[in-house]
């Protein structure tokens, strides 16, 4: 047994897709090695976190949001790319949103995001609320946002929400 893979994540993306969470755990516990204890950043701190998230579903463990840099100061969301895109085809051989699972944190994250998606918007919208009435956002007149730097909008109901929220 090796340590997480693209292909691991992608059969957890599947799992999620399928809102089959209650297999997510196990699948991870049996298919990669969680023995790496030792650093906070670890993938297996990055997995107790997830698990940690699976147990209710509405208390984020992972930034819902993240902020861009100072030459591009934004608000934004992701969620899981490629199995969650409806247009995706060819592009998915070199997608650059998979890139970012070389860093366990940001796939956990992007599986968070996608989970309160489909099951909580609500949270999204409350841990948005949180972010716009820190003072760095609260004093600005508009606020930037890019909603889905990793992945997009699979259903109609998804796009509803977020035009209501925004």
């Amino acid at each position: 047994m090796g340590m997480y893979t693209r292909k691991n994540f992608e059969y957890v993306s599947t799992l999620i897709k399928l809102r089959k969470y209650n297999k997510i755990e196990s699948y991870l516990k049996e298919n990669t090695d969680l023995r790496y204890k030792a650093h906070p950043s670890t993938y297996y701190q990055m997995a107790k976190k997830f698990f940690t998230f699976l147990a209710d579903m509405s208390k984020p463990q992972f930034s819902v949001f993240t902020e861009g840099n100072s030459k591009l100061p934004f608000l934004s969301f992701s969620s899981l790319p490629g199995i969650h895109c409806p247009g995706a085809g060819d592009c998915l051989e070199f997608c650059y949103s998979f890139t970012s699972w070389r860093y366990s944190a940001a796939f956990f994250r992007q599986a968070q995001n996608q989970i309160l998606i489909q099951e909580n918007f609500r949270t999204i919208e409350e841990e948005l609320d949180k972010q716009l009435k820190r003072k760095k956002f609260r004093e600005q007149e508009k606020v930037d946002f890019r909603l889905y730097v990793d992945g997009d909008f699979s259903t109609f109901g998804t796009l509803v929400n977020w035009m209501e929220a925004l």
